[in-house]
């Protein structure tokens, strides 16, 4: 994310970026505390708290140029058992995202620390797919834009193999 934010900055030129490998949320905090980062990329309802608090700054956003979330499988691999998974999870994602006892909120503001408000508005502003699958466009337009900025070397990438067959795709069905 750091690439697409200077892609979208349009910072050129060759840009030293030193990546440090946090692990995970507590540590990345604890070194961008000790001096040791100087700035992260994290999602932002995650971070609110402890920028609320004071305890970080938020700087500004970043708005990714691709779905955030996508499951990948290697060649070969039985796509019967992941469509069915991914379906119910996206079963599951709806039902919690259109909650209407309070369940959802109560759940995201004790689990991450978020107020009412702020996690009413993270709900509303989550959008989950109403399908399984992503369009070729889609890989097309990631693919080059990925190549652009530098993380894949090549366009000989054929997106025709990451994506799945339609007739596979058809014979799911998705939550309402």
């Amino acid at each position: 994310m750091a690439k697409v934010l200077a892609a979208q900055r349009k910072w050129t030129g060759p840009m030293p970026l030193r990546f440090v490998v946090c692990e995970e949320f507590d540590t990345l905090r604890a070194k961008l505390t000790a001096g040791e980062i100087d700035a992260f990329l994290w999602e932002r309802f995650m971070t609110k708290p402890y920028h609320d608090r004071g305890e970080l700054r938020l700087i500004g956003e970043v708005p990714t140029p691709w779905p955030c979330f996508m499951v990948a499988t290697r060649k070969g691999y039985p796509c019967e058992s992941v469509l069915r998974w991914m379906a119910s999870v996206l079963a599951e994602a709806s039902s919690f995202q259109h909650d209407q006892s309070g369940k959802s909120i109560a759940e995201l503001t004790t689990s991450f620390g978020l107020s009412q408000d702020d996690a009413t508005l993270w709900l509303s502003q989550v959008r989950y797919c109403s399908q399984i699958g992503v369009s070729t466009r889609v890989l097309h337009d990631t693919r080059n834009f990925l190549h652009k900025i530098g993380v894949i070397e090549t366009l000989q990438l054929d997106v025709a193999d990451y994506v799945l067959d339609n007739a596979l795709l058809q014979n799911q069905s998705l939550p309402e």
